[in-house]
């Protein structure tokens, strides 16, 4: 099988994308960037993301090297990459594989097996899966308009976590509808926020809303934003907690925080549920009336 290739050129120095007009288009990092995952990074140092950008970088051109060039895997990680591909039957077609639309916007793929699966290699402390739903979504968009009549087969992550962030593994990732796709470019393209429609507005029968557009994406995304950290905050939490176990600490402090160890124990618990259902009368004695403001509920589908 050959793949249409694409007369972008990209120049790694500057990292840009050329089409062959001579217009620079957009990577699909930086239009997710500004699009739907503006506060990804918010936070976090800049040495801690360029030493993820580097393991990141010397892991694509490892798996690059190893699929192109073949050899022997000379690491763990390498290792596994290889026995993943045997398990499922991926046999590498293409690594950075580039597609464009030749308008707007132009990536590089970084697996392309000959089913037509494609994959990103990931090597993130967590799997961001909605961003990867993204990510590869337009991706297979791009390929498929670089490559009439053959249809993308199914989206892939190699995660390669360090192991205190957890086990590799091999994820199958959600496509996004093609609509949803092809109106994130345009929006991106015509200088205007994209809004997914995550959060939807109902009353007796759904309405417009004027002018909500953009709060209604920034609600999105720190809402995610929020739900990431706090997963995050409990997975760091336990393992602090293991650690402080093993080592029989029950305090810790330093100039950023103080750590409290607080052991298992027992505690009362008043069950008025239960003392509704035995003593109803004497329950509504108790219960008082007061005024709850008018709010909004807001849920992400």
């Amino acid at each position: 099988m050959r793949l249409n290739q694409s007369d972008v050129v990209f120049y790694e120095n500057t990292h840009t994308y050329i089409s062959p007009d001579g217009k620079r288009l957009s990577g699909v990092t930086s239009l997710l960037s500004r699009q739907i995952f503006k506060h990804k990074y918010d936070g976090i140092s800049r040495q801690v993301l360029d030493n993820a950008a580097k393991r990141g970088s010397e892991l694509h051109e490892a798996i690059e090297f190893l699929d192109s060039i073949g050899g022997e895997a000379d690491t763990e990680e390498l290792k596994w990459y290889e026995e993943m591909k045997e398990k499922m039957g991926l046999s590498p077609l293409a690594n950075e594989y580039l597609v464009s639309d030749n308008d707007h916007v132009a990536s590089s793929i970084d697996m392309v097996y000959t089913d037509l699966t494609i994959a990103d290699a990931k090597s993130t402390s967590k799997l961001d899966k909605e961003y990867l739903s993204w990510q590869l979504s337009i991706y297979a968009y791009l390929f498929e308009i670089q490559n009439p009549g053959l249809k993308v087969k199914r989206l892939l992550a190699f995660w390669f976590p360090k192991p205190a962030y957890g086990k590799r593994a091999v994820v199958e990732i959600e496509r996004k509808d093609v609509s949803l796709v092809r109106e994130l470019i345009l929006a991106d393209k015509e200088g205007r926020q994209f809004v997914s429609g995550d959060a939807v507005i109902k009353a007796d029968t759904q309405v417009a809303l004027p002018g909500s557009d953009d709060a209604i994406q920034e609600v999105c995304n720190i809402i995610r934003d929020m739900k990431e950290a706090e997963t995050r905050v409990r997975q760091l939490k336990d393992g602090l907690l293991s650690l402080m176990r093993e080592n029989n600490c029950k305090s810790f402090s330093n100039d950023s925080l103080s750590l409290t160890r607080v052991e298992e124990r027992t505690q009362d618990k008043f069950d008025a549920k239960a003392f509704e259902q035995d003593h109803p009368d004497l329950y509504k004695q108790y219960l008082r009336q007061t005024t709850v403001k008018e709010s909004l509920t807001i849920r992400l589908k």
